[in-house]
């Protein structure tokens, strides 16, 4: 099998769950090459991307929570990837035509995506049920960003959602989800980490499937859920205090 995964800003991209998922991948038997292919390599887009983060700081203390840790890893994604001998294309975006020829040209049997910006329409057709994606919520329920705090607020609980990229967002079809561990005292950011390693293990399972021809889909219908959008400061101060209060009603023992 070929595999393609697609991240963003390479030299930024040192969250755990993603350099997890490639030393995982590369010692599975039936994976004969693996390549990786960014978005967003510019160096101002580098620049635009820290500005963002410390903006995020000053606006929402609570992140402070946690303590950098995305840029303390040992090694990032890109710089393991070299150490492996795993070919990795840069772009600016995933519009280029030149990355859309590379992708084309490379033919993988799936496409992971961990990157955070859209995936175009053309290589979603192209790639139609190759494309994997993770969405921090039960799909088809709650769509959208801020899907984390939306499933508090809402007090729904914790999943992740694999399942293949449509061009309409996270209308998909759904391969299944996984409940994510949720105790008091955790924080948004203590969620995150959490979906973050339960997509890590999505992704292992969603490819094993594959190579197994095991992989079973269902479509999703546009009215079986609903789309949520970013939260303001109200709703979001709302949602940490329910975490701070112990108000939420999923909590594990």
């Amino acid at each position: 099998m070929k595999i393609a995964i697609l991240s963003s800003l390479p030299y930024l991209d040192k969250l755990k769950y993603k350099t997890d998922f490639l030393k995982e991948i590369i010692n599975l038997r039936y994976i004969d090459d693996i390549i990786i292919v960014y978005s967003n390599s510019s160096i101002f887009s580098h620049l635009k991307a820290i500005k963002n983060y410390y903006k995020g700081l000053i606006l929402s203390p609570s992140k402070i929570n946690n303590n950098f840790s995305e840029l303390k890893n040992e090694i990032n994604l890109y710089d393991l990837a070299k150490q492996n001998g795993i070919k990795v294309y840069l772009f600016d975006n995933f519009y280029n035509d030149r990355c859309v020829k590379l992708l084309n040209d490379y033919s993988p049997d799936l496409i992971h995506n961990f990157s955070i910006d859209y995936i175009p329409s053309n290589l979603v057709n192209t790639w139609r049920n190759r494309i994997l994606g993770c969405h921090y919520a039960k799909l088809p329920e709650i769509r959208g960003s801020d899907t984390i705090r939306w499933s508090i607020l809402l007090d729904y609980p914790i999943y992740i959602t694999i399942f293949f990229l449509e061009k309409r967002l996270d209308m998909g079809p759904i391969l299944f989800t996984k409940k994510v561990e949720v105790k008091k005292g955790d924080t948004i950011f203590d969620i995150r980490k959490k979906c973050q390693e339960k997509s890590k293990e999505g992704h292992i399972q969603a490819l094993k499937l594959y190579f197994q021809n095991e992989i079973n889909f269902k479509e999703q219908k546009l009215n079986d859920g609903r789309t949520y959008y970013r939260m303001g400061k109200h709703l979001t101060k709302m949602v940490d205090n329910i975490l701070i209060e112990g108000r939420y009603s999923h909590y594990e023992d």
